[in-house]
């Protein structure tokens, strides 16, 4: 039971309220909200507790949150339990759901596959899942969730034989119960069964944005209670089956695998809680949008409020006016009513001629009366004023017939309106002495009055013609009144006010029920008297009059007439019949005897007021009180159940049942359960309890407490008071009955134990009852009862009992060097803790040792893990099976550092552990030389790897581009050998092959690559094997139907692989020139390509003759006659294609011109084309010559030669290709061209700088060169005179001439 709600709701508002570091961190708006559902849920749940702990975040910050831990009660196959939890309010709450732990204890362990609580305690249930402010609530959640545990129970008590699925690693998902290492730690000896680790739980555990602490406290003082039998929940919860056994090379690459799965898992977590912690912002700000919106709402409800709280008022008031003015009206219509006799009594006497009964004329001014002077005067002031009134208005119209002079008409008004002034200044004198009058005065002047003249006609026996002005009647209230005319003696015959006729006439008294008051008017009589009417209203008369009622009587009400107003008071009774109905008549009220009352007796009552003559009896088995006051029974109330009796529910009075008593004249549905007074365990020994000293019977189970609140081993002694009952002591055995007697407890033979109170009860429940016979004195676990009849002994190391029973012997852990330990805490007599080996979990393994099943007897042996294996790293509790695991696939066990060198035995000695045996540890199997650690094993390391080993990583890669002799390297000098694609380029640095070599990894390292056979390459860089050379290289291409690589030219050229696209023939040149010649018709020649040997670019074509410019005259003037200068043989045919082929056929041929005008044909032969050492010495004749294309293309890669490739045009500047045919003898070649043709180019100093200085100019066809130094490129001036460079020019003057200009694929270069 927690603290008292007004307790805990005082510390919490303290809570709420403290400002500073250790402030808890809820919004201001929101602290209300967490007191109010606080407060339902204490108020629901009294054994929860309200309390402020330090929470971690997953983001690292330690915040001060409210938590509230106890239990809860849930009803389970019509038993009840207590389930433990603890539940956490976060910083967002009640925006937030709030984090909810089922709390385990150490004998405890949550249901696998719960429908709404994972493994690790935290509870999912639906209103947490669809959590939505303010909607939910925090009561309402836990409600429903005792509801869903009453369906399915999350605990159950561990079975035997259960064994704790391992610990797993942070990160691996919500397998390990949070509060299971605080169970643990409750275990001595650091056991616990595998458990888990205590702790915090990871964030990535508790699956939620914030986890909570180890809840050590809460788990160590709550307990799950047991249904009969002890089967705990276990008895309806089988217990999980053991994992299967997975293969030790799985095993041990799970584990490896997982620290992986952890870091991803992590990171994954962290990304889900960033987008959570984006969507709770903007869910946030959005709810505290749609809270203004409520706000709005709010005020405007209120505003409206207001309006209609206004229009309800403005209501009322105009209800009230109605209801004034309904009274106002109800008021004028009672006097009508009253004096309308008046009326018709005067139209009666104007019908009968206007007499009265004494003949006298009617007298219509006499029927109003004043009351008193002022009203005589006020009356005749307006008389007067409305008289002259009328006058006036009868002179007016006098006047204005004619019948009335104006002088008198104005004479009589001037004397008229003084008259009519001096009488409303009367008036208004008159009213306002009026107004001075007190209230009193003017309403008794303003009471109404009979008229004169009125005739008498009520019960007046004096002669009709005596009649008398109201003003004169001497009797004091009187309304009506006659003079006898004989004796003059006044009599009234009618009183005002209230009051009634005297019985002799001469005076108004006050009714019966009345009594008149100082001012003198009549108030109903007091209560508790009666009043008579007085024969006079003389003071003595009037005290006469009064009555007191008899003692114990009283009235009803106010205005009591008679002595049977007087009823008996509640609680009493007349003693005879008294005079019942009105007024006593026969006798006068002042000689009616007393009333004598009785108070009721016991076992009766009366409710008065009824003028009762008798008491009612209590109901049959009720009674009153002898105690109660005389006249205290006023009602069926005092009737009561006696001492030892209880009222049931139609009223009669039942004896109390046995275990309860009453000791009292009570009302209750039920008696006093001696529990309430002495605790659970006390009875009576009957029913009709009617004291608490009967509650001294001991119920089976319970031992005496003493006043003094110690629990006895004895009876109590005569006179000495019981004070409680508790669970029979340790060690003892309580058969029930008299505390003083045979109740008492006995204590156990042979030092035997008693289970009962083992496992107290959790906080509110009752407590467990202790052994109730000498059958339940048996050994506690861990103990045994020997055979030979001495008393219990401890089980010995290796060895565990895990019953309360009367075994013989314990129970060996097993085959091998089983241990066992003192895991399981008892509580011993006195209250001491005793730790003993009560279960299989006592039973432990040493580090270094594994457990295997033994399939012939199902028994644990447990054995030193041989080499090359390893068992458990620390001392291993339980006997669930854990073979020594295999180290990895192809590593081995070494070193001593993970090793045990030695291990205890049961005795207390020590035994070596055997050589090479005894790891404890994965980190102690690692790779032999050569071998690598890859996937969970170990494995050759292949060519081109190396590995020293004794460790667990994976083989390292040999430098960039080499590779070893074959597989199984333990070092990098291994590393010998080019790698395949591999060798030294010119600097000596490894790279891959270039092009057109390869490598095929038997190269030594320094070696460089092997060159494909020539004419061949390969497709890219880097070739491992010579079947890369495949491919014909540039230059080289196949002709016809051959597959040999040959060179290309001829007008023909074979582009690199890239360009050819898979082809490997040489391609023709492109040709699409045209040189256009108009003499006398157009004349058009298509020159054909050439091409070098090796061409491997459309760049390599070249026109085989050409002119330097495209269409018209263009001749070269060359002197007749001169060396070379020649007409060809036999004139050529007349035609310039018959001349061109004719310079064909010519190998010193440099150009052929031809004449339309004469068709004839001149060749020009300066010199020998073949390239040599003439050069530098006789200088010579360099030709410019032309693409066959008109636009050079160059190919790019990956485009088919042929398929026509597009790419941007290359084009040389001014005429040609920037290529020359080159013709040694330079001084020949120049005494043949005419002088004019040639011009000096002083600044050319190279070869290059001349044939560029002719590229420049389009009409340049070649240059002549003096002798040429091949070095450097530099020239000379021609032999016997001359510039060193000189342009060959040509013309393009109107001329029948045309010269076309020969390229020569063999002669493209001066070397």
């Amino acid at each position: 039971m927690g603290p008292p709600l007004g307790q805990a709701l005082e510390y919490l508002s303290a809570v709420l309220s403290q400002r500073g570091p250790q402030a808890v961190p809820y919004e201001e708006r929101n602290k209300w909200t967490i007191r109010e559902h606080l407060s339902d849920l204490l108020k629901m749940f009294p054994n929860l507790t309200i309390k402020v702990s330090e929470f971690h975040s997953n983001d690292g910050r330690i915040l001060n949150l409210v938590k509230a831990e106890g239990t809860i009660p849930i009803h389970y196959q019509a038993h009840k339990y207590n389930i433990p939890i603890v539940a956490w309010l976060p910083e967002r709450y009640p925006l937030a759901a709030p984090l909810v732990y089922v709390c385990p204890t150490a004998s405890m362990v949550i249901k696998g596959g719960h429908s709404c609580v994972d493994p690790s305690g935290l509870v999912r249930s639906p209103c947490i899942a669809h959590w939505l402010h303010p909607a939910s609530d925090l009561s309402s959640s836990v409600q429903e969730m005792a509801m869903l545990f009453g369906a399915e129970p999350p605990l159950y008590t561990k079975p035997p034989g259960y064994v704790a699925p391992p610990a797993h690693a942070p990160g691996q998902g919500p397998a390990t119960n949070p509060y299971a290492g605080a169970a643990a730690a409750q275990q001595p000896g650091g056991g616990g069964g595998g458990g888990g680790a205590g702790g915090a739980p990871d964030p990535a555990l508790a699956g939620h944005a914030l986890w909570g602490p180890a809840y050590a406290a809460a788990a160590a003082g709550s307990s799950v209670a047991r249904p009969p039998g002890g089967g705990g929940f276990g008895a309806q919860q089988p217990p999980p089956p053991a994992p299967a056994a997975a293969h030790p090379k799985a095993q041990h690459a799970g584990e490896l695998a997982e620290n992986f799965k952890a870091l991803a898992a992590r990171a994954l977590v962290g990304r889900l809680q960033a987008g959570l912690d984006a969507y709770n912002r903007h869910a946030a700000e959005e709810m505290d949008a749609l809270l203004e919106v409520q706000r709005k709402l709010v005020s405007r409800d209120q505003q409206l409020q207001g309006m209609v709280s206004g229009i309800q008022q403005e209501r009322a008031g105009t209800e009230g006016l109605v209801a004034q003015l309904g009274r106002q009206t109800g008021a004028l219509e009672a006097w009508l009513a009253a004096h309308e006799w008046k009326a018709e009594g005067l139209q009666a006497a104007a019908a009968g001629g206007g007499g009265g009964g004494g003949g006298e004329a009617l007298d219509v001014n006499k029927v109003i009366v004043p009351a008193d002077d002022l009203s005589r005067q006020a009356l005749a002031a307006q008389a007067e004023d409305l008289a002259v009134e009328d006058c006036l208005l009868v002179l007016e119209k006098a006047m204005l017939q004619g019948k009335l002079a104006p002088e008198v008409y104005m004479k009589q008004v001037r004397l008229l309106c003084r008259k009519q002034f001096l009488a409303r200044a009367l008036g208004l004198k008159v009213a306002q002495a009026q107004r001075q009058q007190p209230p009193a005065a003017r309403s008794s002047s303003a009471a109404p009055h009979d008229g004169p003249g009125c005739v008498l006609t009520h019960g007046d026996t004096w002669p009709a013609q005596s009649r008398v002005l109201h003003a004169e009647c001497p009797i004091a209230d009187c309304e009506a009144c006659r003079q006898s005319p004989t004796s003059g003696a006044w009599r009234c015959t009618a009183c005002s006010r209230g009051r009634v006729v005297a019985p002799d006439g001469a005076a108004c008294v006050c009714a019966a029920g009345s009594l008149a008051t100082a001012a003198g008017a009549c108030a109903p009589c007091r209560k508790g008297f009666y009043c008579l009417a007085p024969a006079s209203n003389a003071p003595a008369a009037v005290a006469r009059a009064v009555r007191k009622c008899a003692k114990h009587t009283l009235t009803l009400g106010r205005g009591a007439a008679t002595a049977a107003a007087c009823v008996n008071e509640p609680g009493y009774v007349f003693a005879a019949a008294k005079p019942r109905g009105g007024a006593a008549t026969a006798a006068p009220a002042a000689d009616a005897p007393p009333a004598v009352v009785l108070p009721c007796g016991d076992d009766e009552y009366s409710e008065g007021l009824q003028s009762q003559t008798s008491c009612t009896p209590c109901p049959s088995g009720l009674r009153t009180d002898p105690e109660d006051a005389s006249g205290s029974h006023t009602s069926a109330d005092v009737c009561r159940a006696p001492p030892g009796s209880f009222l049931q529910a139609d009223g009669s009075a039942a004896p109390c049942p046995v275990g309860e008593f009453s000791a009292t004249y009570n009302a209750d549905d039920s008696c006093t359960p001696c529990s309430e007074v002495f605790g659970p365990g006390v009875t009576t020994a009957g029913a009709g309890a009617n004291s608490s000293a009967a509650c001294r019977v001991l119920l089976p189970g319970f031992a005496p407490v003493s006043a003094r609140r110690e629990v006895l081993e004895r009876a109590l002694a005569d006179g000495e008071a019981l004070g409680a009952a508790a669970a029979c002591p340790l060690g003892f055995f309580c058969a029930g009955g008299d505390a003083g007697g045979d109740g008492a407890p006995r204590r156990c033979p042979r030092g035997m134990w008693t289970q009962q109170g083992q496992e107290p009860a959790a906080e509110g429940d009752a407590p467990l009852p202790g052994a109730a016979s000498g059958d339940e004195c048996v050994a506690p676990p861990g103990w045994f009862l020997p055979a030979d009849g001495g008393d219990v002994a401890e089980c010995g190391s290796g060895t565990f009992k895990e019953g309360w029973d009367r075994a013989d012997a314990c129970t060996p852990c097993g085959p091998g060097p089983w241990l066992s330990n003192r895991t399981l805490t008892l509580t011993a007599a006195g209250g001491a803790d005793l730790a003993v080996r009560g279960s299989e979990e006592s039973c432990f393994v040493q580090r270094g040792m594994g457990v295997t099943l033994v399939p012939s007897t199902g028994e644990r042996e447990a054995a030193v893990c041989p080499p090359d294996t390893y068992g458990a790293d620390r001392a291993r509790y339980g006997r669930a099976v854990a073979p020594c695991r295999a180290c990895p696939t192809g590593t081995v066990t070494a070193g001593d550092a993970l090793r045990a060198a030695s291990f205890a035995t049961p005795s207390g000695g020590s035994a070596p552990t055997p050589d090479g045996a005894g790891f404890f540890s994965v980190a102690a199997c690692s790779t032999p030389p050569g071998w690598g650690y890859f996937g969970g094993h170990a494995q050759l390391c292949p060519a081109g790897t190396y590995n020293a080993g004794g460790n667990l990583l994976p083989c390292s890669a040999c430098p960039f581009g080499l590779t070893t002799a074959g597989p199984g390297a333990a070092s990098p000098e291994a590393c010998s050998l080019h790698a395949a694609g591999y060798g030294s380029n010119d600097g000596g640095a490894t790279g891959p092959c270039p092009r057109g070599s390869f490598s095929d990894g038997t190269l030594a390292r320094g070696a460089p690559c092997t060159p494909c056979p020539a004419g061949t390459t390969t497709a890219d860089a880097g070739a491992r094997a010579a079947a890369a050379c495949g491919l014909c290289a540039a230059g080289w291409g196949t002709t016809g139907r051959g597959t040999e690589c040959r060179p290309c030219g001829g007008g023909t050229y074979g582009p690199a692989p890239e360009y050819r696209g898979g082809a490997s023939a040489c391609l023709a040149c492109p040709a699409d020139r045209t040189y256009v010649f108009d003499w006398e018709a157009e004349d058009a020649y298509a020159p054909p390509a050439t091409s070098p040997a090796l061409a491997s670019s459309p760049s390599d074509c070249l026109a085989e003759f050409s002119q330097a410019v495209p269409a018209g005259a263009f001749w070269l003037d060359l002197l007749p006659g001169a060396a070379g200068v020649a007409p060809a043989p036999g004139g050529a045919g007349g035609t310039l294609a018959a001349c061109v082929e004719a310079c064909r056929g010519d190998d010193g041929c440099a150009a052929a011109t031809h004449d339309y005008a004469t068709g004839g044909c001149t060749l020009w032969s300066p010199g020998s084309a073949a390239p040599g050492a003439a050069f530098a010495t006789h200088g010579g004749l360099a030709m410019k010559a032309e693409f066959s294309a008109k636009s050079v293309e160059p190919f790019s890669r990956g485009a088919a030669a042929g398929a026509g490739a597009e790419p941007a045009a290359v084009t040389a500047k001014g005429m040609g290709s920037g290529q020359f045919t080159y013709y040694a003898g330079g001084a020949a070649a120049a005494a043949a061209v005419a002088p004019g043709s040639l011009r000096a180019a002083p600044g050319a100093a190279s070869l290059g700088a001349c044939t560029g200085a002719c590229s420049e100019l389009s009409l340049c066809t070649g240059v002549v060169f003096g002798p040429r130094a091949a070095a450097s490129d530099a020239i000379a001036p021609l032999p016997g005179g001359g510039p060193a460079c000189q342009l060959v020019m040509g013309s393009v003057t109107t001329d029948s001439r045309r010269t076309l200009i020969r390229a020569k694929a063999d002669a493209l270069s001066p070397e």
